[in-house]
């Protein structure tokens, strides 16, 4: 009989809350479950209660999906993919604006780190990244006390960081690192695109379809 293992059980109650687990979200996790035959271990455990493993398309994180869901479990998943569509246009916003922060020009990825210092610098020389800034915390109906773009930058990253889009990274609060949740937002995005036939307006399809 195997002994009891805190990270096999840490890992497992964080798949089961609806977490994507990543090596910035749960580093420990993460490690453990790439390590011999734990990812089996916890694939057939998974199995047993009606769940199944997922990973997103690009393989950076790792999450539980329901096999056969209830009544319940599926009022869940529908609101889910409502608040998902709701956000949507925030989002499409809010990813054209990382863009054009980005020395790359390209989109907010996993383990990505995020400087808020660099971040204002950035607005602050930029008329254009400041009025999608507005449209963003407008859009996403995000709280914010004040109409200086720190205020609102510092708004925007604590609400990234309580929806898990990030985790604030060493001991200044100002250095935060993406997790996976943009993976799965991705994989959301594009099956929403494809499947759910959600009305844009042209620029935002032609964003959407850049960012995915």
């Amino acid at each position: 009989m195997k002994s009891f293992n805190p990270i096999f059980k840490e890992t497992i109650e964080l798949l089961l809350a609806g977490k994507v687990i990543c090596e910035t979200s749960a580093p420990e996790s993460f490690q453990y479950f790439f390590a011999g035959e734990h990812q089996q271990e916890a694939e057939n455990y998974l199995a047993q209660i009606g769940r199944s493993l997922l990973y997103t398309k690009d393989q950076k994180g790792f999450y539980a999906a329901i096999n056969t869901p209830n009544k319940k479990d599926l009022r869940a998943i529908k609101e889910r993919f409502r608040e998902v569509a709701g956000n949507l246009e925030g989002f499409v916003v809010l990813l054209r604006m990382f863009k054009g922060l980005s020395p790359s020009s390209r989109p907010i990825t996993a383990s990505e780190t995020i400087r808020e210092s660099t971040l204002l610098d950035a607005i602050t020389d930029s008329p254009s990244l400041q009025d999608q800034l507005d449209d963003v915390i407008h859009k996403l109906k995000i709280s914010q006390k004040g109409v200086q773009h720190k205020t609102k930058l510092k708004a925007l990253l604590s609400y990234l960081e309580k929806h898990d889009y990030l985790k604030s990274w060493g001991k200044s609060g100002i250095t935060y690192r993406a997790t996976a949740n943009w993976s799965l937002l991705y994989d959301q995005m594009e099956f929403i695109q494809q499947y759910e036939a959600i009305p844009l307006r042209d620029e935002q399809a032609n964003a959407q379809t850049e960012i995915i």
